[in-house]
């Protein structure tokens, strides 16, 4: 393990290998029951759902955080 730029500890080693995966959980500030996400800003999620478009995703939230209409970019 060694330490990324924010102090969080990862793999050494990157997996570049992301098939076959079933489910992701994505964090987010803010989600629509249609899908949309708000994020922090760095789009790394974004990158990584739009590789993985079959992945079932999962957010899980407060009722405060689940909006009708969120913005999108």
């Amino acid at each position: 393990m060694v330490e990324n730029k924010w102090g969080i500890l990862e793999s050494k080693k990157q997996q570049k290998t992301t098939k076959n995966i079933d489910a992701i959980i994505v964090p987010a500030v803010a989600v629509s029951s249609t899908g949309e996400r708000l994020g922090r800003g760095g789009g790394h999620y974004d990158r990584f759902l739009a590789q993985n478009k079959k992945a079932t995703r999962i957010a899980v939230a407060y009722a405060c955080q689940i909006r009708t209409v969120l913005p999108q970019e």
